[in-house]
């Protein structure tokens, strides 16, 4: 299984977006990385949770939609460039686009919070949009319960560790 821990957040990702999936030599992501409606994602996210016998993708066992606050630790501030990609080293498919939160705009539940790679800020939509998605496993998460959206900023020196490689 493709995946890589943020040794700063405790999150592991998988390294490739809903709808593809890393190849034998697990050194890139094959298959296209489809646009789905939030309940789609969801269910693709929840489904690595029952892979391996049941022990779940990477043996872990808690895949679900990024809440907003743990997809915007993915963004790269110090990139040097007009947008905010995620480190394609770690996540090889990874495209400068909004993707889907499970986060749902606290007044209005048809509505998702996104987060924007191409702008570096979050976005509303409605959740019936196709938006991009990664799945998330947070069983060692940090807490972000308490910060509010615009305290939340990845630091310059991110670290993953490469579940495949170790490095």
């Amino acid at each position: 299984d493709w995946i890589v821990e943020d040794q700063e957040t405790g999150l592991v990702w998988d390294k490739c977006l809903v709808g593809s999936k890393s190849n034998l030599a697990g050194d890139q992501c094959t298959g296209s990385a489809n646009v789905h409606i939030f309940h789609e994602a969801m269910a693709l996210c929840d489904s690595l949770n029952n892979l391996n016998d049941g022990e779940g993708y990477g043996n872990k066992n808690n895949w679900h939609i990024p809440t907003v606050r743990e997809l915007m630790t993915l963004a790269q501030y110090d990139s040097g460039k007009d947008f905010h990609l995620i480190n394609s080293s770690y996540f090889p498919n990874a495209v400068a686009a909004k993707y889907m939160t499970i986060t749902h705009v606290e007044d209005d539940p048809s509505n998702i919070w996104t987060f924007n790679f191409s702008l570096g800020l979050n976005e509303i939509e409605p959740a019936d949009n196709q938006l991009l998605a990664h799945c998330v496993d947070s069983s060692n998460i940090a807490d972000f319960s308490g910060m509010k959206l615009y305290e939340l900023h990845p630091t310059l020196s991110k670290t993953y560790t490469d579940k495949v490689t170790g490095k």
